[in-house]
């Protein structure tokens, strides 16, 4: 089932956008709906990029721009390692009530080395401590469980 997308990042929260795409979504295709927001906050950039992860770099944001940005940033304020997370946010799941959505975290620290072969949004200069690896250095199943995925925990 395709429905036309939509635009979601105009919530002040990544749990405003989740709930958003989840409720459009739900109604759009009549079936219980799981949607999600997520994006990367650093603790020495004030949060940011955060619900603006994926248009950072505007105009014509990419994954290779957003993270230039984010490495730029710090280092124009002689930071180093900043510490920072992942979030995400579940929306509501249409048709259970009950349901009212819920956000997950990961904490690491924003590395000017980037590493791994999986490139997604951050995942490069995201540096797992636990794991002792970036979360671009990640197999599908490491990034399943150490991922904060609070919708799918229940």
């Amino acid at each position: 089932m395709l429905f036309p997308r939509r635009n979601s990042g105009k919530g002040r929260t990544f749990l405003e956008n989740a709930r958003s795409k989840s409720l459009y979504y739900g109604k759009m295709s009549g079936l219980l709906t799981l949607a999600e927001d997520s994006g990367l906050e650093v603790d020495a950039l004030g949060g940011a990029p955060g619900i603006h992860s994926g248009r950072f770099s505007r105009p014509n944001p990419t994954d290779a721009k957003n993270i230039r940005k984010v490495l730029r940033l710090p280092r124009e304020r002689a930071l180093e390692r900043p510490e920072g997370k992942v979030c995400l946010c579940d929306g509501p799941i249409t048709g259970r009530p009950g349901h009212p959505g819920d956000r997950g975290e990961v904490r690491g620290v924003i590395d000017f080395a980037m590493k791994g072969r999986t490139v997604f949004g951050y995942d490069p200069i995201f540096f797992y401590p636990r794991l002792r690896r970036h979360f671009a250095e990640l197999g599908p199943d490491e990034r399943m469980r150490s991922a904060p995925r609070p919708g799918l925990k229940n």
